[in-house]
């Protein structure tokens, strides 16, 4: 079951500090294995600082919703998923102040079972982000 909020939702679980939702982007993808996908990712804030400041939800095509933080690296025995990395194209409402809207995301699963993503946008930085599983 996907992850849906709206924007100025107030997301609470056990996991993070109470965060709003700032930020909406719809993800098209051609992926790698040539397969086009599309998925919803969430921006939310939180009056904390730390992992949680700016963090993010993201329905994982195939895997359901992720919360994703910012990271400093990949582990270096990740593996490559294809299916899940590719040229993305973004449609974004709200706070999208980390995000122009064409980009390349490289995501990698680690042995936990995590995924690692890199994603580099037009004009920005290359972005590191970790995402675990959850239920919404």
């Amino acid at each position: 079951m996907d992850a849906h909020y709206t924007i100025n939702d107030i997301v609470t679980y056990d996991f993070c500090p109470p965060s709003s939702v700032v930020g909406i982007d719809s993800y098209m993808m051609k992926g790698f294995d040539g397969v086009d996908r599309g998925w919803t990712s969430y921006t939310l804030t939180s009056q904390e600082a730390g992992p949680f400041a700016r963090w993010w939800i993201v329905n994982v095509p195939g895997f359901g919703p992720h919360y994703y933080v910012a990271a400093e690296s990949v582990p270096p025995h990740a593996v490559f998923e294809p299916s899940l990395s590719g040229l993305v194209m973004l449609d974004s409402s709200g706070d999208a102040a980390l995000s122009s809207s064409r980009g390349a995301l490289a995501t990698f699963r680690a042995d936990d079972g995590s995924f690692h993503a890199m994603e580099v946008f037009d004009g920005a930085e290359r972005l590191l982000f970790v995402g675990r599983p959850f239920r919404p």
